[in-house]
């Protein structure tokens, strides 16, 4: 079962929401004004989220290599197992 891809944008966006609304608080910066502090949040979020697709992309594809791989050696002992 994979999730749609876009289905971690919801989570992705409360986490940095936590996250960075944490970092900014201990700072001792207040948010008073909402434009500038959801700006910065999808401003990480987007790259965050390209990331995160581009590191499921690579283990897949590393993935369907590994099996195609085990396909191959499969393939080729079957030649031999048969002789």
């Amino acid at each position: 079962m994979k999730p749609f891809t876009l289905a971690y944008l919801v989570p992705l966006y409360a986490y940095m929401n936590m996250i960075i609304g944490n970092i900014i608080l201990v700072y001792g910066y207040q948010i008073f004004d909402f434009w500038w502090y959801r700006l910065l949040i999808a401003g990480t979020v987007i790259p965050v989220y390209y990331i995160l697709v581009l590191t499921i992309r690579y283990y897949d594809a590393k993935d369907r290599e590994e099996k195609a791989k085990d396909r191959l050696l499969k393939n080729y002992q079957s030649q031999y197992d048969e002789e």
